[in-house]
């Protein structure tokens, strides 16, 4: 039952990721179109600005809230008081964030200029006191939080396709995505009232200051290489080189979808089971890191090779010059879920919040150094290149760290199964991708013969997950099959 209930959850955190993802995909061949890289660079830039403010309004509580709801989800009063508590510490912090940041876009002129749309972003940055996945999460209730977040996305897709019509409506396209996320946080709040009832008796917001704020510098730094190098291209170069790494960056996303629903779905458990049981800890992390691997390796590839497909198909000839750095910044899709999961599933469990920290804080100093030498000369290349120098810098440090605290075996000769079935899958791609022309029909045909051959290989090597899936597929065939049977006597 825990198996099945495990399984759901991976698959509803991975239509979450998808659905997010996938999406904006749909409309971004229009949007590129009819809006163009100088227009979606603006809310680009903007939309990196205000998750740079949005980070010191949720302070380190991604997750911090997982792990506390996780421990505490069984006990419905401990659940109410620690709910209220946050909300509160939530409510407080919003309103310190606003008064630094109404100031910042009236008084900084590169913000000033696009003021109509930074003060649209006010709406995202009250609504966000509601933004409650971390909640959700806690209580591995995967289905509310995915199925809100496709209904959302449903309306927002139709209202892009209604409401914009010429370049100059990149505020209503804004406009649309600010109520898309407004409304899921509302969403949000109204439907936790069936799991908690907030009250101010007994709330005592400082009980959680010191570890919040440890969470939160870990995750202050970390934006520094995923989130402040947008917003140093966008002082330094302007829209158009924005809008050229971001896209890149969206297909990063899309990439990372699965690795990242897998991390979600089973972090919760993975603390769970820390707490009591650790057998099932060391038996359930190297599933999961099997599962990253065997997921992530051939994707990495795939996306690499057809990167110049992807930017132009989806975006047009105007984002050709995105393909580089969607090509630079392939590798990675290995790299961040592996360094995501040191951090969950073994770092954060062991409670070394404040190894984290200094991992983080070289990582943060790398990027840093690298945006600022390269950034004025290659422009989005050159912060493609630091953020894949910082990443790879982060992931040798925190598994070297790892590797002297914990006696868990990690790595496998598994492992070299999906890098040589994901080498081979990438040469065959390579041939066909360059036999025929730039098209839908040759993309899609790489990407499906990609996973097949993927699939045959680790079939051919006898790799175990793959087996499994095959066996259940079987069986579930033949019990429809005498099922069927037994319909028909």
């Amino acid at each position: 039952m825990k198996n099945k209930f495990l399984i759901l959850n991976v698959f509803y955190a991975f239509l979450l990721q998808f659905s997010t993802l996938i999406f904006p995909l749909i409309t971004m061949p229009y949007i590129s179109k009819i809006i163009g890289p100088s227009g979606l660079g603006r809310v680009d830039f903007a939309t990196s600005v205000v998750n740079w403010f949005l980070l010191f309004s949720t302070f380190g509580l991604l997750s911090y809230g997982v792990r506390e709801v996780s421990k505490i989800r069984d006990d419905e009063k401990k659940l109410s008081v620690f709910f209220s508590e946050i909300l509160i510490i939530k409510v407080i912090l919003t309103f310190a964030v606003l008064l630094v940041y109404i100031p910042s876009i009236l008084l900084i002129d590169r913000l000033n200029e696009n003021l109509p749309l930074f003060v649209l972003y006010i709406v995202l940055i009250i609504t966000n006191i509601f933004s409650l996945d971390w909640f959700f999460q806690g209580l591995e209730n995967y289905k509310f939080i995915t199925f809100r977040s496709i209904i959302l996305k449903i309306l927002a897709v139709i209202s892009i396709f209604l409401f914009v019509k010429t370049h100059n409506d990149f505020m209503v396209y804004a406009a649309i995505n600010i109520l898309t996320l407004s409304l899921g946080n509302l969403w949000n709040f109204f439907h936790s009232k069936r799991y908690v009832k907030i009250s101010l008796k007994g709330i005592n917001i400082t009980n959680h200051l010191k570890s919040m704020s440890t969470f939160f510098i870990t995750t202050l730094i970390i934006s520094i290489y995923t989130l402040l190098d947008t917003v140093i291209l966008g002082f330094i170069k302007g829209d158009e080189d924005v809008a050229f790494y971001t896209r890149a960056k969206m297909f990063f996303g899309i990439g990372m979808a699965l690795s990242v629903a897998i991390n979600n779905a089973l972090t919760p458990r993975l603390n769970n089971y820390f707490q009591g049981d650790k057998n099932q800890y060391s038996s359930l992390l190297k599933t999961s890191f099997n599962l990253l691997l065997l997921i992530s390796m051939p994707i990495m590839v795939g996306v690499g090779i057809l990167s110049e497909n992807l930017m132009v198909l989806f975006g047009g000839e105007k984002f050709h010059p995105a393909s580089l750095s969607l090509m630079i910044i392939a590798p990675l899709l290995v790299i961040t879920p592996m360094s995501i999961w040191n951090y969950q599933q073994r770092i954060l469990p062991y409670g070394k919040e404040k190894a984290g920290l200094y991992i983080n804080s070289v990582v943060a100093v790398v990027s840093l150094i690298f945006n600022i030498s390269l950034v004025p000369v290659m422009g989005y290349i050159g912060t493609s290149i630091s953020w894949l120098i910082s990443e790879v810098t982060g992931l040798i440090i925190s598994f070297v760290y790892m590797k002297r605290k914990e006696s868990i075996k990690i790595f496998d000769s598994i492992h070299l199964k999906y890098f040589v079935s994901s080498l081979l899958m990438g040469m065959l791609i390579w041939g066909v991708n360059s036999f025929f022309s730039l098209t839908w029909f040759n993309t899609v045909i790489c990407i499906v013969l990609g996973g097949l051959m993927y699939f045959c290989f680790l079939l051919l090597f006898r790799e175990e997950n793959i087996l499994l899936v095959l066996k259940m597929g079987m069986t579930l065939l033949k019990r429809s099959k005498s099922s069927k049977k037994g319909e028909g006597n």
